[in-house]
This record gives structure tokens, sequence and C-alpha cells, in this order.
């Protein structure tokens, strides 16, 4: 479980890389190498967990969330090193965030594009949930 979930917190630190480095529609596809890696390697990524939470153990999914978090922090730490420009990006779009109301319904809109896409992958191994879904919920704003 822990090495999934490192796993998971690496594939999607690309994606997110790939998003602030080309903030445009290119960057928004090219994340969604992240969630098809994730997919395809069956990875423990929480976002793509938390839909079926009526059928993941509570606490297994409590630590991949912690799993995820600590070492997403250590991705983006790293990749920081490599490219400094990117934590500049970073803290600019943050800097835009309100953590009200409308951040948290985002959240879950953003939620309920993951589980769509992480569903049509599990029943058919279709990608285009994954293609579609994270431009979605990018260029929503989600």
């Amino acid at each position: 479980m822990i090495k999934k979930s490192i796993l998971a917190s690496i594939f999607i630190s690309f994606g997110v890389t790939v998003s602030l480095t080309l903030d445009n529609l290119l960057g928004a596809i090219l994340f969604s190498f992240g969630l098809l890696c994730v997919c395809g390697l069956d990875a423990n990524l929480f976002t793509g967990k938390a839909g079926y939470l009526w059928r993941t153990e509570k606490l297994k999914l409590f630590w991949i969330l912690i799993i995820n978090l600590v070492s997403g922090w250590l991705m983006g730490f790293l990749i920081s090193i490599a490219n400094p420009s990117l934590v500049i990006e970073a803290q600019n779009r943050i800097l835009t965030w309100n953590f009200d109301l409308v951040f948290f319904l985002k959240s879950v809109l953003c939620g309920m594009i993951m589980y769509i896409a992480v569903e049509m992958y599990r029943r058919d191994k279709s990608v285009l949930g994954i293609i579609y879904g994270i431009p979605t919920f990018i260029l929503c704003g989600f």
C-alpha cells in the first residue's frame, strides 16, 4: 500500500509539473499522463479512492491520504530544486485561492469528475474519461 501510494504521488507530480509549465490547454491535456499512470499501474491516489468510500477500508483511505500528501510534498520539493521558476508559478496560483465554501464546492466537483474518469477506466479500460476529465476539471477551475 505504501509503495503504491508513493508511486501515485510521483505520477500526479508529473502532471502538476506539466500543468504549471504549460498554463494552457496542452498543459491540461498532458496532466492526464499522471492519472493514466495511476490507473494503468493501479497506484493508490486518494482522490481516485475516495469515490469508493463505501467499499474502501476507512483507515487504509486515511493512510493513502497521508502518504499522498507527504510524498507529494517531497516530489514538489525535488521538482522545485530542478525547476525553481515553477515555485513562483505555483505560489501565484495559490495566492488566488480563497479557502471558503466556493473552494470546497470546486473541490467536490473536481472529485466527481475524477470519480467518473476512474470509473470509466475501471469498467472498460477506457482512457477517454481520463483524457477528457482532467482537462475538464482544470479548465473549469476546479
